[in-house]
């Protein structure tokens, strides 16, 4: 009974984290209130095992929410979609979702997995704040939003643990959406990747901030780099 319940909850809660990021846009997604937004969503390959991850998009207008992620591909417990890219270190999904225009802010995460048995959800412990703003009328590229492992100094050496990196990556993610999904109808998107932090957090990282932790050796390296340096060991 309690591994049915556990099944149960599984997918009750999976609308959270949707399998249907790509959905079709109707001629009402676009006008002088809404607005679609678009981009893709990863994982490091070494990144744990995960039933799923997403980021948390408020509008700060009307106090709405949505989760922005995938159910993970290597989930035992049931089958998802095909990953739209994957690269030697990481794979992801894209998406297009309509949305209120406005003003929105990237608040929190959520990650979900399986840990002795038992469904374990994960967030931070306090909200932080990546401001976004949302054209209305057009599509908005988000960027891509990838989880992977850093690895930092430590006095046993070093420590690895996951963070979330966002980085634009508009030349393929709107490449694959055109070619992949047609019906979308993407055009002349406006770059609404995030560029700084009103709320400080060291579980989100933007690009310039981790090209200075990284020379600062803060962050020794990406798991990716790690990986290849030990593949060449």
């Amino acid at each position: 009974m309690k591994l049915l319940h556990g099944l149960l909850a599984i997918f009750l809660l999976s609308g959270c984290v949707s399998n249907n990021l790509v959905q079709k846009v109707h001629e009402g997604d676009l006008t002088s209130e809404f607005a679609v937004v678009v981009g893709s969503v990863a994982k490091n390959h070494n990144v744990e095992p995960l039933l799923g991850y997403a980021m948390r998009l408020d509008n700060l207008d009307n106090d709405g929410h949505k989760y922005i992620g995938v159910t993970d591909p290597d989930s035992w417990l049931f089958r998802s979609p095909e990953p739209d890219f994957e690269t030697e270190y990481s794979q992801g999904r894209l998406f297009a979702i309509p949305l209120y225009a406005g003003n929105h802010e990237i608040s929190n995460f959520r990650l979900r997995r399986i840990n002795r048995g038992r469904i374990e959800f994960r967030t931070a412990r306090t909200d932080f704040s990546l401001p976004v703003k949302i054209e209305p009328n057009r599509y908005n590229y988000l960027g891509e939003l990838k989880l992977v492992t850093v690895s930092v100094p430590s006095k046993l050496g070093r420590r690895q643990f996951p963070v979330w990196l966002i980085t634009d990556e508009q030349a393929r993610d709107i490449a694959l959406l055109k070619e992949k999904y047609p019906e979308v109808g993407v055009t002349d998107p406006h770059n609404a990747v995030p560029d700084h932090k009103r709320k400080p957090t060291p579980l989100v990282l933007l690009p310039a901030e981790l090209d200075e932790l990284v020379e600062k050796g803060v962050i020794i390296e990406l798991g990716e780099a790690l990986e290849a340096a030990e593949q060449e060991d």
